[in-house]
């Protein structure tokens, strides 16, 4: 998959994997209104393309790409987007080139979350080889193998100290999504 792909070219192509992740479509997730690489969420195909436009000669790493984006262009049958300035925060423009409306996790160092995104938390970024991705890119922080799973409490009363799901509570939020429409 893309994220073996990546772990094994990442010595040849580092340079060209820093200018995808810094050229590709981000989402604002930070909340500070402005769409930067603050934001820890990225478009797929959006840094498919960047990276494909520089990935040179790796023929396992290309060929890893064309297989996302044929996936892409199967799965996602439409997707729209609205480019401008949101309402709360007017003297930002928001834009998304490129975007496919999938998001991919790239913290950046000012998400707390991030030394969670680990094998060890998360068995399904384990089997992905993502997270030794992001910790090869310097995106994560080492990964504690020694702790386990992640403690948690599917209740949201008398958890006793453990993380638990939060009840939801209806406030006046606007929240801005890709949606994607199969």
């Amino acid at each position: 998959g893309l994220a073996t792909a990546l772990n094994s070219a990442v010595t040849g192509q580092r340079a060209a994997i820093n200018a995808a992740l810094a050229a590709l479509t981000r989402y604002e997730s930070n909340y500070d209104g402005a769409i930067n690489r603050s934001d820890h969420y990225g478009d797929l195909g959006s840094f498919v393309v960047e990276l494909h436009s520089r990935a040179g000669g790796n023929q396992a790493l290309v060929t890893a790409l064309n297989n996302v984006q044929s996936a892409l262009d199967n799965k996602i049958i439409a997707a729209a987007f609205h480019s401008g300035a949101p309402h709360t925060n007017p003297d930002q423009q928001w834009a998304w080139p490129n975007a496919t409306g999938l998001s991919i996790y790239l913290p950046g160092t000012g998400d707390p979350k991030r030394s969670l995104y680990t094998g060890s938390n998360l068995r399904w970024v384990q089997r992905s080889g993502w997270d030794q991705f992001l910790h090869t890119m310097g995106l994560v922080v080492a990964a504690d193998t020694t702790g386990g799973e992640l403690p948690t409490c599917a209740s949201t009363t008398a958890c006793d100290g453990l993380p638990r799901q939060l009840p939801m509570e209806a406030g006046n939020v606007e929240i801005y999504l890709p949606v994607i429409l199969r």
